[in-house]
């Protein structure tokens, strides 16, 4: 058996292509630690029960960074960004980083106008 390189959890032999149940990882989200933890949704966060599995699981590790590469979302939905700001919450409780990476210029707009922009890290 093997385990989830987000989580950690045992991932059954019968997992389709490493979906994590715990986590999410491979069915909402892509994962690469090559760069450090670079976690990539595969596109518009429309449900907040996504980001549940993942914050439920994900390891906050004291001075820990996690980037969130958004280029394939075009649209959130007003829960999911209560979940980014939950995401946010968490790491910088472990002074850790999140870091928002290659927003979609509908995202850009959507944070500004609800004014959140300034609470995240963004690069291009």
């Amino acid at each position: 058996m093997t385990s989830c390189p987000t989580c950690a959890a045992p991932l059954p032999a019968e997992a389709p292509d490493g979906v994590c149940s715990r986590c999410g990882r491979g069915d909402w989200f892509t994962w690469d630690d090559e760069d450090g933890p670079v976690m990539r949704p595969k596109g518009d966060l429309m449900f907040a029960h996504t980001f549940d599995g993942f914050l439920a699981s994900y390891p906050f590790s004291p001075g820990g960074r996690l980037v969130l590469d958004l280029s394939d979302v075009h649209y959130i939905a007003s829960e999911a960004i209560g979940r980014l700001m939950t995401l946010r919450k968490r790491l910088l409780a472990a002074q850790g980083r999140l870091i928002l990476r290659r927003l979609h210029p509908d995202l850009v707009e959507i944070f500004r106008v609800t004014r959140i922009a300034p609470f995240f890290e963004i690069e291009p």
